[in-house]
């Protein structure tokens, strides 16, 4: 939109408008659970995404949308499937630091959408809603405030902190569709009624939390908390978009959110989406947070100032990374052979010089240290870093960069071009015409064929958002998942507990083997599923022909039902479904 944009339409500015600063820490908060979430992913990379696992992508294109895509579908190997979701942390580190942030977010999503398309079966909402933040983000400036970009481009960034964009519009009511959507498909008498809903979810084996397990046994908390959990995720959209007091809802919604996703968050076994949750109401921080929390830094007590080496290109780099990543823009970067002492004290010590605001000259780590005492983020690491055991090992690691050759100063000097170009923002305006419409025809405003109209659209991308969490009610049985196995000597072995072992159909104690294994029983369990339950049996039976001793015949796949009673109610004994008997002749 044009600069003047927000002088002309002031109501439109404050309620659409992004903080570039919040932008930032959005950025950071993303790339950083991104990364977490694919790391954790590569413990399932043979299982889940090649063709060796339980989901070969003959399987998956066949029996998903025709419109799916997916680079994992060129080739089924673990290799490949490796070298992809590799590059996705590597792209995901760079989102986080704000090296080449458009690039990574663009490719970032590109991969992120694949790796949804490539394993349905173990998707989960937080998936999708990664993959939606990630569209939006690569229409936006992410790297304008602390990352490299801002450090080492050879433009400055844009002077005016806020933001206004189709893009930055359509981030925004992403975040709080979530909510909105999700509380109007709530349309069980568990939510809107006898507010039950929050004791029948933390009742589900596996699901609860320490916490989860005491509240438990509070029903009139939950009760409460039920209530305010469906009342709130209904307004705070709304609310939020109130034109003419958007500024004042927003500081009272933001905390009260931020609470909902931290009970979330302890309260029950949700894998990352309420830290998604969280690290999306932190574009809705604005302008006056940070003006407040500058406004609350303690000011220098005099100059501080970092000397770099003049002949040697990285110094001045590092120095510029150290200043926008410290959040250090009163700190004067200086050439030390301008300053007799600074230069006297780098050719003696081959160290860049930091001189505190007490006159003080640091050097090696000791000038990283005396910088973190004066950073408002994180001079919490100002006394580790003194530690003497951590300042022998941070000179060992100067010492060994100084004789590095400085070949990455390369990186600095680059144009960056921090607005999207106009041709994206129009594109931008369109996907949030069709997102709506396609959440709009979810909850029923709009005809059911809508969503049949706009499939070939959003479906490749992984922007058909369904979010249905937890709705209309959540489920009242729960149950668990055990998978037995009949050796050719006629004996029973348990193939997810210990197979040395006979099937035990009891509750399992823990549940230990990840949100994306519990999800795939849970899913296996329900008839729409039926059809994958044959090539989950043929993984555990070609899992099963490495083990020693007789070779197994067959596998049967059981679901141990116990429904849920209600509040004070005595619990029923559970019962058992045999969802699969099948013969492991067939392994491929």
């Amino acid at each position: 939109m044009n600069p003047d944009f927000a002088a002309r339409h002031p109501r439109l500015a404050e309620l659409f408008g992004i903080d570039l600063r919040s932008l930032a820490l959005f950025r950071f908060l993303l790339g950083s659970l991104l990364f977490c979430a694919l790391c954790g992913s590569l413990c399932g990379l043979t299982a889940f995404y090649s063709d060796g696992g339980l989901l070969p992508r003959g399987w998956v294109m066949a029996s998903d949308s025709p419109w799916r895509l997916s680079l994992y579908f060129l080739n089924g190997t673990t290799l490949f499937s490796a070298l992809l979701l590799l590059a996705q942390i590597a792209l995901a580190a760079m989102l986080a630091l704000g090296w080449h942030t458009r690039l990574a977010a663009v490719l970032g999503f590109l991969l992120q959408a694949s790796l949804v398309s490539r394993a349905p079966l173990v998707a989960g909402s937080a998936d999708l809603l990664l993959t939606c933040l990630l569209f939006w983000s690569a229409f936006l400036p992410l790297g304008a405030r602390w990352s490299v970009d801002a450090a080492l481009a050879a433009n400055p960034p844009p002077r005016d902190p806020l933001h206004i964009s189709w893009a930055g519009a359509g981030l925004l009511l992403q975040i709080l569709s979530v909510y909105f959507f999700n509380a109007l498909l709530r349309s069980g008498s568990e939510w809107r009624q006898d507010s039950s809903a929050l004791y029948y979810l933390l009742s589900l084996d596996g699901h609860a939390t320490a916490l989860g397990h005491w509240l438990l046994q509070h029903t009139g908390l939950l009760e409460t908390l039920s209530s305010a959990l469906w009342w709130l995720s209904l307004l705070a959209a709304p609310l939020a978009l109130l034109p003419l007091a958007s500024r004042y809802t927003r500081l009272a919604l933001l905390p009260l959110l931020a609470l909902m996703q931290l009970l979330i968050l302890l309260a029950m076994n949700q894998g990352p989406l309420p830290l998604l949750g969280l690290a999306g109401l932190s574009v809705l921080l604005a302008g006056g947070f940070w003006q407040w929390c500058a406004r609350h830094r303690p000011p220098p007590a005099g100059n501080l100032r970092i000397y770099h080496d003049r002949e040697r290109p990285a110094s001045l780099r590092n120095s510029l990374l150290l200043q926008q990543f410290l959040v250090l823009p009163q700190a004067q970067l200086l050439a030390a052979q301008d300053a007799p002492r600074a230069r006297a004290l780098l050719a003696a010590n081959r160290s860049w010089v930091v001189i505190d605001t007490d006159d003080q000259a640091y050097l090696r780590w000791a000038a990283l240290a005396a910088l973190l005492r004066h950073s408002p983020l994180l001079s919490w690491l100002y006394r580790p870093a003194k530690l003497a055991a951590v300042e022998r090992l941070g000179d060992r690691l100067h010492g060994w960069l100084a004789r590095t050759p400085a070949a990455a100063a390369a990186a600095s000097g680059r144009e960056v071009r921090w607005e999207a170009p106009e041709s994206w923002q129009r594109c931008a305006a369109a996907f949030l015409l069709l997102v709506l419409a396609w959440n709009a025809a979810s909850v029923g405003w709009l005809p059911s064929s809508t969503q049949a109209v706009l499939a070939p659209i959003l479906q490749p991308l992984r922007l058909d958002q369904s979010w249905n969490m937890d709705a209309p009610s959540p489920p009242r049985d729960g149950g668990w998942f055990v998978a037995a196995g009949r050796l050719e000597d006629g004996r029973e072995i348990d193939l997810l507990r210990s197979e040395a072992l006979a099937p035990d159909y009891s509750q399992p104690a823990i549940y230990d083997d990840g949100l994306r294994w519990r999800r795939l029983r849970e899913r296996l369990a329900l008839d729409a599923y039926a059809a994958h339950r044959p090539y989950y049996a043929r993984w555990l039976c070609r899992q099963a022909d490495s083990r020693d001793g007789p070779q197994l015949a067959s596998v049967r796949l059981v679901q141990v039902l116990r429904a849920t009673p209600p509040p004070g109610g005595a619990t029923p004994q559970p019962e058992q479904r045999i969802l699969l008997q099948q013969d492991c002749a067939a392994r491929g």
